[in-house]
Formats: C-alpha cells, structure tokens, sequence
C-alpha cells in the first residue's frame, strides 16, 4: 500500500510538471529526492538508505573546510577510507541530526555506527588526532537553534561504535597543537552575551577522556566575534587571532601558550578586563599586508581633523605585528570605511597631517598640519569617490579628479594641488598609496 501512494504521488508531480506547474521548491525536493550519490559513492549510500528507516535529507556543513554530506576519511590509518554521512530526519516537528559511520564489508559498504542530536543543522566537521595514537577523532559543530546557538561532539569510532567524547557548547573552535607537543589540541572560544561569558578552552584526549588542559577569559564587553585565525606570532610560535566586536569598535585578541597556560597578554585583567590597546573602528579586522602568512593587528591612533565644524574622532590605523610581549609597526593607513579604501601614508605625513571628511560628498582631503601649534596648512590632496554612471557623463564636470580606479560600479579619483611644502607628494605616489580595504597592492 506504502509503495502505491508514493507511486501515485510521484505520478501527479510528474503529471503537474509536463502542464506547467512547478511546486517543488529545493527544500522539500531535496526531502522527497535526497541528493543522489554516483561513481564510487553510490554503494555507500545504498548502505546509508538501508540503514535509515524513513525519510532523511542529506546535510552539508555550513563552513569548514569538509563541506560534503558524505565525508570520506582514513581515520584509523589502516589505508582503508570510512564514509561518514551527515543527515536529518524529522519526527513531530523536531529535526534530529544523524553522523552514521560506514565501513567496508568485503566489497561492499554497510552502517555500523549513527549517533543523533536534536539540532537544526551542520555547521563544521574536522577529522583530528586528539591524543597522538594515530587515529583521528570526529569534531562536530551542530547548530542547535539555527546558528545562535551551537553544540559541538567529539566522538571516536572504536569497534564499529560512535563513542561520544564530549559535548559542548561553542562559538567557534579549531583543531590545532597550539602547545608543540607533536599532537593536536581542540581549541574551543564560547561567547555568550546573555551571561557575560567570553573565554577559550583547550582540550586534550586523554585516557579516553577529552579534558580541559588550559584556558583564559577574554574581553567582557564583546557583543560578536568573528572566526578564529590559526597562524602564529612574529617569533614564530603558533597563536590564534580573534577579531571581536564592541558595539561601533573591534578588538582583536591574540592566544598563545605561555608557560603552558593559555594567555591573552593584549587583555587587561587588573581593572577592566577589555582589551584597550588594540580598540578601532568595527570595520576594520585583521589583515596580512605584507603577505607573510602572519595578520597584523590593526591599532589606533589620533588623527587631526581638519573640519572645525567636526567634532568626530578621525584616526591613523597602525599595522603592527605581535610577538607576544610587544606590538611592533609595520605600516600606517588612513582608511575609509565608508567607501571601501585605504591609504598607505609615506612616514613624511605621521603626524604632520590633518583630514576633512565629507561623507555626504564623498570627499576625503588631507591638509598639511602643525602639531606644535595646532594649526591647520595648506590642502596636499583630494581624494572622491563617484558613481561609475556620474562620472562617465559627458556633462559630468571632473574638475581636475584623476581617475584611480573603477570597482563595483564606484570610480575613486584624486586631485593634487600646488600644494609644494615638505609634504608633497607625486601622482605616482598617490597611486601606490591607494587600496581597496580587502585588497593587497
């Protein structure tokens, strides 16, 4: 009788296809059609339907680098690849994830292991030795209400079991040896603004135990944290960098092992347990801008505003690198956040140098300053940025603006004057100072 009522609803779609009629939207096709396996993958998945008793929609990781619903991974080291499918099923409107584990039998596949979770989907999956034995965990990051809220499991695959190793709440985590001791850590950051929580843990598997060997707090006032960065410090040693949020400003903190605690050293924990030294402005984050695989930790300074009429703070944006102890310079850029660009200043122009800002026109101009006296000089520069369409008009009055470039519908252009103190600069000059934000020259 089952297999009548699906033949006959499959007949009807088929049937309201060829009049026209197109209802099937992705979301309930892919439930009714459950993306097609082919090629080597197709017996696996003839052992994932065999094992699943009903219906189940295949699930794809929203971030990560394993972004399949069927993940094949040597996790023993045996040579031989196990298939690890990630889907959902629903019973009474609640959605329950499944990892199902399945292996090589003879020269076919079957299922030997599911575990499940009430979760609304699947957000990373990573494959990590966790204790140096030579086999591989399996790191899950489910999204248990969308993604405000997410829990992440461990489990490892002994004898044809999904042992569950731990579950925990997090914001973001990452697999790494952040301590050198020739196997990986699991490094877990948890921000929860309801609780005023902000720390980060790190993990290790031991006596078949996932345990927490180290951890620190992080900036109370955090509102949002975008993703961790795996790199390292100036001096080498690997670090995780975090570029956090605080309402209109960002902070980005660096965690490392020091004396084998985990530290952030950028946080002020005798007073105000913030991070101060590294706040700016929200949309400037983290940036390798001398492509050395290492980010450089944007920090603010004063910048003079040439508008008497402007009491809002203008400020240089000072590369630097950190080694753990100190912030070391490396560049400094005026930027401009609201269209997109940046300013890779000569050394002639810090602190000799004040800013108008015309966001209504999209002017930016630099003057000439005195910072012993105060005073603004004479006007070096204009810099604006106008719709591609204005400016291609025959009548549209460029008045010396030279075009840049053009991006995304945006042409940014500048005009030099007579301007020819100390500061001066060249055309060319001009040209290599400029960048969109995002962008290395």
């Amino acid at each position: 009788m089952k297999k009548r009522i699906v033949g006959f609803i499959l007949c009807l779609f088929i049937a309201l296809g060829l009049t026209g009629c197109n209802i099937l939207t992705p979301d309930n096709e892919e439930l009714l059609y459950p993306p097609q396996l082919t090629g080597d993958m197709y017996p696996i998945e003839q052992a994932l339907k065999e094992s699943v008793d009903g219906e189940y929609t295949l699930k794809y990781p929203s971030y990560g680098e394993q972004r399949s619903a069927v993940m094949l991974e040597d996790i023993n080291n045996d040579g031989e690849e196990e298939a690890f499918a990630f889907y959902s099923t629903s019973d009474d409107d609640l959605t329950t994830m499944h990892i199902n584990a399945i292996v090589r039998d003879g020269e076919g596949w079957k299922s030997v292991a599911v575990q499940s979770v009430i979760a609304a989907g699947l957000e990373k999956v990573e494959f990590s030795d966790l204790n140096g034995d030579g086999t591989k965990e399996i790191v899950v990051g489910w999204e248990i209400y969308a993604k405000s809220e997410k829990q992440l499991s461990v489990y490892s695959l002994q004898k044809s079991k999904l042992k569950p190793l731990l579950v925990q709440n997090y914001t973001s985590f990452v697999c790494c040896d952040l301590d050198q001791n020739q196997k990986n850590e699991l490094f877990i950051h948890l921000l929860d603004t309801t609780a005023s929580l902000n720390n980060a843990s790190l993990y290790s598997l031991e006596n078949s135990k996932v345990v927490q060997i180290a951890g620190c707090i992080m900036d109370k006032g955090v509102n949002e944290a975008k993703r961790p960065i795996l790199s390292q410090l100036s001096n080498g040693e690997p670090a995780i960098y975090i570029d956090e949020i605080k309402g209109v400003a960002a902070v980005t903190e660096v965690l490392y092992i020091k004396g084998g605690q985990l530290t952030n050293s950028l946080l002020d924990t005798t007073t105000t347990m913030e991070n101060t030294i590294t706040v700016r402005p929200a949309a400037i984050l983290l940036k390798d801008i001398d492509g050395d695989a290492v980010p450089e930790i944007p920090i603010a300074s004063p910048l003079p505003n040439a508008d008497s009429q402007n009491v809002e703070k203008l400020y240089y944006i000072n590369w630097c690198s950190f080694d753990g102890t100190k912030l070391l310079q490396k560049d400094i850029h005026i930027i401009n956040s609201a269209d997109g660009y940046s300013l890779d200043i000569p050394q002639k122009w810090v602190g000799n140098i004040a800013v108008q800002k015309d966001t209504e026109s999209r002017i930016r101009t630099v003057y000439s300053y005195d910072n012993e006296n105060d005073t603004i000089g004479d006007k070096i520069v204009t810099f604006k940025s106008v719709a591609q369409t204005e400016w291609d008009k025959s009548s549209y009055d460029k008045k010396g603006f030279v075009e840049l470039l053009r991006e995304a519908g945006i042409v940014y252009s500048f005009s030099l004057t007579s301007y020819d103190g100390e500061l001066k600069v060249s055309e060319q000059t001009v040209i290599d100072m400029f960048a969109l934000v995002g962008q290395n020259k």
